[in-house]
């Protein structure tokens, strides 16, 4: 979705760029942590995880206001991972008590982000057949239009050729009654 995004002619530089010094600081971070401490790594984890999921709604949102109607799925499951690691977070640093969704809340929030997800994609599916459907029937509805105008062309042909051969035919049998 991302990348799709990315690409699009529409978008602004600065969000190019923005997406670009992320997808760096990822792979910074992926050399980075064999030669730091785990703890600091973690952390710097944590951190480009947040910075990802509000560039990813960031993205999500741009992409809402532009009419692609898979993105509210999109924008809700990136928003539910969010809500999920922070409350997972918050409960790993103490500040939230213990309990069944602060305990799971990473992983509840991944699996609400795949559900969302494979809801946006048949979406995407959906619509991908709709548009391949009506683009048919334009296609069949434009090939009988080509056939009417065929017909009356030939029809058109047919008594403009019709008309001066009668003529002539009645010349030549006229030309031949008068001979006789």
């Amino acid at each position: 979705f991302i990348i799709s995004f990315l690409n699009t002619k529409t978008n602004l530089p600065r969000l190019h760029k923005g997406f670009l010094v992320f997808l760096l600081l990822c792979f910074m971070d992926a050399v980075l942590s064999l030669f730091i401490p785990y703890h600091v790594s973690i952390q710097f984890v944590g951190f480009l995880m947040a910075t990802g999921c509000v560039l990813s709604l960031f993205a999500g949102y741009l992409s809402l206001m532009k009419g692609y109607r898979p993105a509210r799925y999109f924008i809700l499951a990136w928003s539910l991972f969010l809500v999920g690691n922070v409350l997972f977070s918050l409960n790993r640093f103490g500040l939230l008590e213990s309990s069944f969704i602060t305990e799971r809340g990473m992983h509840l929030g991944s699996l609400l982000e795949v559900v969302l997800l494979s809801f946006a994609l048949g979406d995407r599916i959906n619509s991908i057949k709709k548009e391949k459907e009506e683009a048919q029937q334009l296609a069949i509805d434009n090939l009988h239009k080509a056939d009417q105008l065929k017909d009356e062309f030939l029809a058109n042909t047919s008594h403009e050729l019709r008309t001066p051969l009668n003529g002539i035919i009645g010349l030549a049998e006229s030309l031949i009654d008068g001979i006789a």
